[in-house]
């Protein structure tokens, strides 16, 4: 899998039709801790490496499928902007 083929976290939960609280439900991660991870990649980036295999375990892919990086943030426009004005 490449670098383009990754998703975000987000982007994951969204395929396997999961709501936030379904996720938190099956991986044993507080809601309020998914929507940070979600929102904001540096703080899923900073994140404990078990909470995040928790995740990927829960939504079955591997830790590495997950972006946790820069590019990672690029799924709409808003987070492209976002990106950018980050870099600058």
């Amino acid at each position: 899998m490449t670098n383009k083929d990754k998703l975000t976290l987000e982007q994951w939960r969204g395929l396997r039709r999961l709501s936030r609280r379904d996720l938190a439900n099956l991986s044993n991660v507080t809601l309020k801790t998914i929507t940070l991870y979600e929102k904001d990649i540096h703080k899923l980036r900073g994140g404990k490496y078990e909470t995040v295999e928790k995740l990927a375990n829960a939504l079955r892919i591997a830790v590495s499928d997950i972006f946790l990086d820069l590019i990672s943030e690029i799924p709409n426009n808003e987070s492209l902007a976002k990106s950018e004005y980050e870099l600058k």
